[in-house]
This record gives C-alpha cells, structure tokens and sequence, in this order.
C-alpha cells in the first residue's frame, strides 16, 4: 500500500492477522501491544475488532449462532432416541461418554497441581519483571518464553541451526524403514510437477523398489494463496485392491531461504514434530492392505483413533536416537527432548479444558432449561485454567472449532 514502500521483515510495519497472534504475545516486549493483539484475537468470531472489549452484546455478536447450532444437534438427538448429542455420536467411538469424562478427570487431577506451579513461577518473572500483580492473560506467553530463556531450555518454536529439510527427511525416512521395513526413494514423477520445490517419492518394499507401495509428493514451502500454518497430508489417489496404489501429498509451511543464502530450510522442533505427524498420517493411508477399498486407510474408522498414528510418529520425533540421524549432537538431541517437557502442566490443562468445555456443551447441555452455553465456558475455564483468568465465555465460544 502507499507509503509502506520501504517496509521489509526487520523494522516494519507489520501486518498481523489475529490466527498469527501467538509469536506478537510471545516475542513482543511492548505490553499493550500485546494486550491489543489478544483482545483483537480473543474477539475474532464474536464481536467487530474495532469495538471495546466489554459485556455488552452488540452487532457482531455470533454467540447465538453457536447456540442455534448446539439446539439443532440436541433436537436431532432425541429425535432418534438419545439422550444427548453426545450419546448419539459416540456410537460411532470406540470410548464412551463417562469413560471419556473419566478420562478428562484423572488428567486434570494430574495436571492441575503442576500447572498452578508453573503459572506460579510466571506470575513471579512477570514480578520481577515489573509488573506488581503478576502476568494478565496477554502476558503469560511472553513471561513464560522468558522463563524458558532463563533457565536455559531449547526453544522448540525457533529454527535450529543445521536441521535442514534434507537432514531431517533423512532421519524420518531411516525411522520409517526400521519401524516399517519400507523405504521411500526419490524417484521422477509419473505426472508433471506444479512447482520445482515439490519432491516425488516412491514408497517399497524389498530391495530394489521391488514392492511398490505407493507414492508421496512432498511440497514442504510457502507458497502466495496458502494460509495454512505446518504439515499437513491428504489422499491424491486412494487405494484400489489389486488395481491402484495409494498417492498422498504432505503439504508445508517452511519459509524459503533467501536468494543468496541455504539451499535449503532450516526446521524448528516444532516443525519437525509437525512433519513426522503429516507423515503418521501419510503412512495410514500408504501402507494400508484391506481388500475392501471403502476400508482403506482413515475411511470408516473411530474418530477418536483416526489420529493415533500421527501422533504415534510424532513421539518418534524428539527420540534421542532419530535426533542424533538428523544430525544433532547428542547434548543437543537430549536437550531437545527435555525441552518438550517445558510447561507440560499448562499445556495439558488448557487440553482438558477444550475437551470438556466440548463434552459438556454436547452431553449436559440442555436449552430448554434455560442454560447458556457461554456460561458453561466460562465455568470450566475458572475450574481448569489453572487459575488464570478465562476469556470472556462468548467470546471463547465463537472461537471453538474443535465443537462447531
């Protein structure tokens, strides 16, 4: 636009949209900007951005979008003879509703002791910091980077020197081939590519590529049009028994180096542990040997086991051992490790937290008695959050894609 001519990466101006609000919260040292960018953030789906962050209810408002949606799903329900939505979908799960709540209360008598010390220990750097009553919720991600920073723990969002693409690819494709027995090839492509980063690979059994698989594009770099943020796969071609092998895309995130510099990325451990999820996901889909073809892969599974092998290969990828194929040193490899234990009582109270918040909303709700769903956010982030103070329930509401 004019008069941002001469904007570049290193001083500004930047424009920051709200779902890219958590590196301004945790890097940015000036403090009401970052309670600008959460408010901005914490009102995308509720309310204009351009309004105060108050109660009142003014035009903007979706909460009663949210709340027709979650009457519909309770009609329907008892139309076919549930007593809640919930009831009704997790016919389709291999848990059931009370062994799901269960669950979330044995996690949250676990985690709850361990991130109230941990929420402690910010409000006591924000402190001493400067900041007499400890970190407002704009100001917990910022002071805990800080923390980080102190006490010497490896950052898992930044790049790390020497975990190029090429290193870590080869450290995924050498765990695939020990836990699998397969091996993935580069290999030219049997159509043509839309674009030069993007790499063709063969997935075998046996020597020699004998047993093909099936194949694997893999476009790793940022592109304009592509919003999505780390790695994602998805089914080109499905399996057809005795008749077509599975092709699947990974598709990245990964910045491009500039013209001049590294050939290629350098990876956070965040990306890596993105990349090896995409490829958890991937080999459901490659390796898959049903003869029913509406079976292949992810089809008709439980919805509460369709991730379960991504997040099995995510495991794998903070293992000292594929570390140190990647290339790190093993000090390294093990303080990478550690590091994913930073703040692990937070991170798993705010995952109790969205988790009941949706089982709640779907399995005790009930309109007609009056309840209003904001309200059942808003308690359940008191009881869970760790005693940091909750969004605004319908603000949190309209931003909950994990129930809508």
């Amino acid at each position: 636009d004019a008069g941002y001519a001469s904007a570049n990466p290193h001083t500004g101006p930047w424009l920051f949209p709200v779902e890219a609000s958590g590196e301004v919260l945790t890097y940015c040292a000036d403090r009401g900007a970052r309670q600008r960018v959460y408010e901005a953030r914490a009102r995308a789906g509720w309310r204009n951005a351009s309004a105060p962050f108050a109660r009142e209810t003014v035009p903007g408002d979706n909460t009663w979008i949210a709340e027709r949606i979650l009457q519909v799903r309770h009609t329907m329900a008892e139309t076919v003879g549930y007593r809640s939505y919930a009831d009704m979908v997790f016919t389709q799960r291999m848990a059931t509703v009370r062994q799901a709540s269960a669950l979330l209360d044995r996690l949250h008598r676990a985690s709850a002791p361990v991130a109230r010390a941990e929420l402690d220990d910010v409000h006591a750097l924000a402190r001493a910091g400067g900041q007499p009553q400890g970190a407002e919720p704009w100001d917990v991600a910022y002071w805990q980077e800080r923390l980080r920073a102190e006490r010497g723990v490896v950052s898992t969002a930044l790049p790390r020197s020497g975990l190029t693409l090429p290193r870590v690819l080869e450290g995924l494709f050498g765990l695939v081939r020990r836990l699998f027995d397969v091996s993935f090839e580069v290999a030219p492509s049997e159509v043509e590519l839309w674009n030069d980063d993007v790499r063709h690979l063969v997935l075998s059994r046996g020597a020699g590529g004998a047993g093909r698989v099936g194949a694997l594009y893999l476009d790793a770099y940022r592109r304009a049009g592509r919003r999505r943020q780390g790695f994602w796969a998805d089914v080109a071609l499905s399996h057809i028994w005795r008749t077509r092998k599975p092709v699947v895309h990974i598709v990245g995130d990964l910045v491009r180096p500039a013209a001049g510099g590294r050939e290629e990325a350098e990876l956070s451990l965040d990306d890596v542990r993105a990349l090896f999820r995409a490829m958890g996901d991937a080999l459901q889909e490659l390796l898959t040997e049903t003869p029913i073809d509406l079976a292949a892969g992810r089809q008709v599974q439980e919805l509460d086991s369709v991730d379960l092998p991504g997040r099995f290969m995510e495991l794998w990828a903070l293992d000292g051992a594929t570390l140190r194929s990647m290339g790190l040193p093993a000090a390294e490899a093990e303080a990478a490790a550690a590091a994913a234990q930073f703040h692990s009582g937070l991170r798993m109270a705010e995952e109790v937290r969205l988790a009941r918040t949706d089982l709640e909303l779907h399995a005790a709700f009930d309109p007609r008695k009056g309840d209003r769903p904001a309200d059942v956010v808003a308690r359940i982030a008191q009881e869970v959050a760790a005693g940091q103070p909750p969004l605004d329930g319908r603000a949190a509401l309209c931003q909950f894609p994990e129930a809508f």
